[in-house]
């Protein structure tokens, strides 16, 4: 399953991604860009079970909503760091 939708912090939808895949050994692949200067990510869940993904989405929910409050677009880097650029799953 693939999904793509604007997302007021894409940077923090791949730290976000990065931190779910090591913590549960996923596999999951999120891409950021930009279109007309509105922030759109891509996730591509692959064959991911359906709990994985709305423990993932739920979070990411949550996650939207305490970046738009508090008007920021990164995650705490230490908690969520960026994975390397090199990395083929991300693109930011």
């Amino acid at each position: 399953m693939k999904i793509f939708r604007a997302f007021y912090a894409n940077i923090a939808v791949i730290q976000y991604t990065f931190h779910f895949n090591k913590e549960h050994e996923t596999e999951i692949k999120a891409y950021s860009e930009h279109l007309e200067g509105v922030p759109f990510v891509t996730i591509d869940f692959g064959d991911l079970n359906a709990e994985l993904v709305f423990k993932f989405s739920f979070r990411l929910g949550e996650i939207h909503k305490e970046v738009q409050l508090k008007n920021d677009f990164l995650l705490d880097m230490e908690q969520y760091p960026l994975p390397p650029k090199e990395d083929k799953n991300y693109k930011y």
